[in-house]
């Protein structure tokens, strides 16, 4: 009698633990020991002190755990319904999960090719592209200026090299204007003869913030190309260094540049007015130029420096200023420090802030001291110009 009790007894218990269970089931749920990390309540009741957890939640922590051929790949495992651009699906455990080979932070949203890379850790990563934009920044300087901060914050600016005269040092700026050219000052080509030298002495360099060091440097974009050719604005006249105007090159290179892959490597925006001026307005004006008043503090990293656009002088260091010219700069004074472009600085671009992008309207170009504002190009003269010398060229907007 008292063995067939406490078989009832036995019964009741184990149908009521399955009547608890069966609840927890039926509520998309299972029973687990107790709340750890990543268990999502139910309602459901459950013996012995158990909780109810989301049993999709305890599924997914079981199926989708990181597997070594996944994570050699440089993926992860993921469950089948969240987003990856890249995946396969024989990498990871369990039918429900999937091996994601790129997006999020493993590819910042790019395109992984597992394939084309050699090491079994490593995975090559194709950026996502997007439209063509001009004048976008990635959020030590002249004179008065400082480390341009972050590296590569201005995409478009380049430092021009002549390897065989000064060696991996940037003697000159310019600025990316287009997949294929590059707009520098006409001076910044001449030899010691005041002739152009030839198109296969220079060299453009890409997204190089600090050219003696590599930290900063970006695989696969930070690099030197080659110029192919370029052309001299017709007006100017080198010999005659009382003159100075139409101080304006357009460098073609041999290397068609990807403007839409790499953060680092962007266009500016050129005027859209050609008869816009800017006098009264803040600038900003970058470089590698002499720090110290031609007393030869040259950086090697890029520098930077807001300068107020103001009015020339009728005359500055001899030369006439003509309307293709605009001043830029704040001299030294008792309270304040000079602020301005210097020696090195040649070809660099003074660009202004409109509409949330950056639009170039100078060029360095010369000046009578570093510790007085500078003479500039002024490129809204010169659309037309770039227009005609730039024939089938696709600028970005």
């Amino acid at each position: 009698m008292k063995a067939h009790l406490l078989l009832v007894i036995m019964a009741l218990s184990a149908s009521l633990a399955m009547a608890q269970t069966s609840e927890c089931a039926s509520r998309g749920g299972a029973c687990r020991a107790s709340a750890k990390k990543g268990c999502v309540r139910l309602q459901g009741k459950c013996e012995n002190d158990q909780v109810c957890c989301q049993k999709a939640d305890r599924l997914e922590k079981r199926e989708c755990r990181q597997k070594r051929r996944c994570t050699n790949q440089g993926g992860k495992c993921i469950p089948q319904e969240e987003s990856c651009l890249k995946a396969r699906d024989d990498l990871c455990k369990g039918a429900s999960c999937k091996c994601c080979l790129g997006g999020g932070e493993l590819c910042a949203d790019g395109t992984v090719l597992s394939d084309e890379c050699e090491g079994a850790k490593c995975a090559c990563c194709i950026p996502k592209t997007g439209p063509c934009e001009c004048g976008v920044a990635n959020d030590v300087r002249i004179i008065g200026g400082e480390e341009i901060s972050p590296p590569n914050k201005y995409p478009w600016f380049i430092g021009l090299l002549q390897p065989e005269i000064f060696g991996n040092e940037f003697f000159c700026g310019g600025s990316i204007i287009s997949p294929n050219y590059v707009l520098t000052a006409a001076h910044c080509l001449l030899g010691d003869d005041s002739l152009p030298s030839k198109a296969k002495k220079f060299q453009v360099g890409i997204a190089n913030h600090n050219f003696n060091s590599e930290d900063d440097d970006i695989p696969g974009v930070t690099r030197a190309v080659d110029v192919k050719s370029y052309v001299i604005h017709e007006d100017y006249v080198p010999q005659d260094f009382n003159d100075n105007n139409n101080d304006i090159a357009l460098l073609l290179l041999k290397e068609t540049l990807d403007l839409t892959s790499y953060p680092q490597v962007r266009p500016v925006c050129l005027p859209s007015d050609p008869n816009r001026r800017y006098e009264g307005q803040k600038g900003t004006v970058v470089g590698w130029g002499d720090t110290k008043d031609g007393k030869g503090a040259y950086p090697d990293a890029a520098r930077e420096v807001d300068v107020p656009i103001k009015d020339c002088k009728r005359k500055v260091a001899g030369v006439t200023i003509t309307p293709q010219m605009m001043c830029a700069g704040r001299k030294k004074s008792k309270n304040k420090g000079a602020k301005g472009a210097c020696f090195g600085d040649s070809g660099g671009p003074l660009f202004v802030k409109e509409g949330g992008k950056y639009t170039q309207v100078g060029i360095v170009s010369f000046g009578g001291s570093c510790l007085k504002p500078a003479v500039f190009a002024r490129v809204s003269e010169f659309l037309t110009w770039i227009s005609d010398n730039t024939p089938g060229e696709t600028f970005c907007q």
